[in-house]
């Protein structure tokens, strides 16, 4: 019931993708409403560490907070709605490189905590 509550109070990226970061780890790139440190609806942001996702039932968890999703589009969107590219610092992740990225953080976090 926890979860459930805190899921329902996360902030909104909506639209959302992900990226790679400059340290190599997965992130979400989306524009973000409802966050509890960031000002402003729509803001596009870079997220911390990506360690769960779930876009069917509309969820992730990274490093710091649940987010709650909405619609998932690709760079190219990104692109055009934005009128600008991507940052170079960010790398657009493919489909097939997010489930072994979770398993890893799974097993990390199995082992060491969330904040290890």
């Amino acid at each position: 019931m926890l979860v459930d509550a805190l899921q329902q109070a996360a902030p909104v990226l909506d639209p959302w993708f992900v990226v790679r970061d400059p340290a190599s780890a997965l992130c979400l790139s989306g524009a973000v409403s409802n966050h509890p440190l960031l000002s402003g609806e729509g803001r596009w942001v870079a997220t911390s560490m990506l360690f769960g996702l779930d876009p069917q039932a509309g969820h992730a968890r990274t490093y710091s907070r649940w987010y709650r999703l909405g619609r998932l589009i690709d760079v190219a969107e990104y692109e055009a709605l934005r009128g600008k590219p991507l940052n170079p610092a960010l790398k657009p992740v493919r489909a097939d490189d997010v489930k072994p990225w979770l398993a890893r953080m799974r097993k990390r976090v199995a082992r060491e905590g969330l904040r290890g």
